[in-house]
C-alpha cells in the first residue's frame, strides 16, 4: 500500500515538474511561427481594408516581433 502511494507521488510530481517546464519554455522562448502566422493574416486583412488604426496596431505587432524573432517583416508605411 505503501509503495503504491508512492508512485502515484512520484507520478503527479513527474506530471507537474514537466508542466511548469513547458510553461517556462514556452514564456522564455515565444513561439515565433504563430506570431508569423497571425501578423500574416492581420496584414491580409489590413490589405482588404486599409483601415489606418489596424495599421498603427500593426505596426506594433511587428515591431514587437522583428526584436523577438526572425525573419524580420518589414514596418508598414500608414502614410
Amino acid at each position: 500500500m505503501t509503495l503504491r502511494k508512492n508512485n502515484i507521488r512520484n507520478l503527479v510530481l513527474l506530471v507537474f515538474a514537466v508542466f511548469v517546464l513547458i510553461v517556462i519554455v514556452i514564456l522564455l522562448f515565444p513561439p515565433c511561427g504563430l506570431q508569423h502566422m497571425f501578423l500574416i493574416d492581420d496584414l491580409k486583412k489590413y490589405e482588404q481594408s486599409f483601415d489606418p488604426n489596424l495599421c498603427y496596431a500593426l505596426i506594433e505587432k511587428i515591431d514587437s516581433f522583428n526584436e523577438q524573432c526572425l525573419p524580420t517583416i518589414e514596418i508598414l508605411d500608414c502614410g
